[in-house]
């Protein structure tokens, strides 16, 4: 497969391009840097001299020669706002697409300029926008996942780090409450996540300095502020054929990489064997998911175990004082939460084992 990384130089660039050079079928043909135009790779990285050397163009250039690269996969490891202005060129070009930044995570375009800012008339870019999949490859069925093998040009719009960890604690039950709306009271619905400070990307920023992090830890972007706070509600409704609102309260914690969400939610209806209902449920549901490990019994997850992995680890517990279910995920944010998810959605649509160049060992130390 030929690939196209536009945005290489940042950290879900680089990401990709870690991970990619271990891909058996990978091959990089094109990488871009507005920042650090025609200038190799590995003198930004001094880590991949030798290893990746390739020189950083420009988007324009892959545009104006495509049939030069001829890639079959175009990632947009860029900010928001680059991806709907060219995405279109290359999905017409019958080149599959997977945008990493929030460009086509909503359907409701209203709820994206409210958060974004972002003003959107190009009509290429609102009909795709139609089209685009939502990227999180645990909550697709089996003929769903042959059906993106099975079409030419796809848009996926990749998860964000916060909205992948947040959805996989509680997937298996927002299933269940598609099926069934007796079950579960969503009315308190409540998601509290803490992110490694990777998450905020590689632009400089004073709130991310060393001085401002280091042996510190806050909630930012509280009540709805936050912009994935509409991701997961739109997520949520569209999954369950419901209208889903939920509280949103990220953390910045002073760690580099690795992600933790706590969910917590209430029974309409409590079943008889509480704890053992919820572990069925989550087995069951994900016993095909190659990516997701559901720990035993109290046994909790660590950050640390997923880090340098595209591994989910979850935990399902039931507290029988305030009758609340907690479901708890950690992800790597910058692999699972970003470029690692992004090539388990390649393989998926080139009809490829979806662990394929992603089984990926962890770092203990």
């Amino acid at each position: 497969m030929k690939i196209a990384i536009l945005g290489s130089t940042g950290y879900t660039g680089v990401k990709l391009i870690e991970l990619l050079l271990n891909h058996p079928f990978a091959e990089i043909v094109f990488i871009s840097s507005e920042q650090y135009q025609d200038r190799k790779f590995s003198e930004i990285y001094p880590a991949f001299i030798n290893i990746f050397d390739q020189i950083c163009l420009s988007t324009d250039e892959l545009i104006d020669n495509t049939e030069k690269y001829k890639p079959e996969v175009i990632f947009f490891a860029t900010p928001n706002g680059i991806a709907l202005k060219h995405a279109h060129i290359f999905i017409e070009k019958g080149i599959h697409v997977i945008d990493l930044s929030a460009d086509y995570r909503f359907k409701d375009l209203k709820t994206h300029f409210k958060y974004y800012a972002i003003e959107r008339h190009n009509p290429l870019d609102l009909s795709l926008n139609k089209l685009a999949t939502y990227g999180l490859c645990e909550s697709y069925s089996a003929e769903k996942k042959l059906e993106l093998s099975s079409k030419k040009a796809q848009l996926i719009a990749n998860p964000g780090c916060y909205t992948t960890a947040s959805i996989l604690s509680v997937l298996p039950l927002i299933a269940l409450h598609q099926k069934n709306k007796d079950i579960l009271d969503l009315s308190s619905f409540i998601i509290d996540a803490k992110s490694g400070v990777s998450g905020a990307g590689r632009k400089a920023s004073t709130a991310h300095l060393f001085t401002e992090i280091n042996e510190s830890f806050k909630p930012y972007n509280l009540a709805h502020k936050h912009r994935h706070t509409p991701e997961l509600e739109e997520f949520f409704s569209i999954y369950s054929s419901d209208n889903i609102k939920l509280t949103f309260s990220p953390h910045l914690i002073p760690i580099t990489s690795g992600l933790l969400a706590t969910s917590y939610l209430k029974f309409k209806q409590k079943p008889n064997q509480p704890e053992s209902f919820l572990r069925d449920i989550y087995i069951n549901f994900y016993k095909d998911s190659h990516f997701i490990r559901i720990l035993p019994e109290n046994e909790y997850p660590n950050t640390k175990w997923a880090c340098g992995t595209n591994n989910a680890f979850i935990q399902i517990d039931y507290d029988p004082i305030s009758e609340s279910i907690i479901a708890t995920c950690a992800i790597d944010n910058t692999i699972k939460g970003a470029s690692g998810q992004a090539i388990q959605n390649m393989n998926i649509l080139f009809g490829l084992t979806e662990n394929l160049g992603l089984d990926l060992k962890p770092r203990m130390i």
